[in-house]
């Protein structure tokens, strides 16, 4: 959670205890300064196969298909592919190949409406 100064009080008593906390401040020369007043801690709640769901079916088409060196998976339902997928990744894989995901995406220009 990124917030200003005035509100770092207020805001660390209503957000989980797993979430990181910046601040914003203004500096003299007119840019923004970050300071990090609590580190982020894994979400205790994170659920692999869900997480996975979140990625477009074509996505989880394209991971299978590399994986599992096969192109057999593109009339496979999404959520059988985040099935068979969340067993092959630990969750700091998951939480990767999700990330890597999201930022292809805005590299691709590919969001949708």
């Amino acid at each position: 959670m990124v917030v200003g100064d005035k509100k770092v009080d207020s805001i660390s008593a209503v957000i989980p205890e797993f979430w990181g906390i910046s601040v914003v401040s203004k500096c003299p020369a007119g840019r923004p300064q970050y300071e990090i007043i609590r580190e982020p801690k894994p979400n205790p709640y994170f659920e692999k196969k869900f997480s996975i769901t979140l990625l477009w079916k074509s996505e989880l088409v394209s991971i299978a298909s590399k994986l599992f060196n096969s192109n057999r998976y593109s009339n496979t339902r999404k959520y059988r592919l985040a099935t068979m997928l969340q067993k092959e990744f630990t969750q700091k894989e998951a939480v990767q190949l999700i990330r890597g995901c999201l930022l292809m995406r805005i590299v691709n220009g590919g969001w949708r409406d």
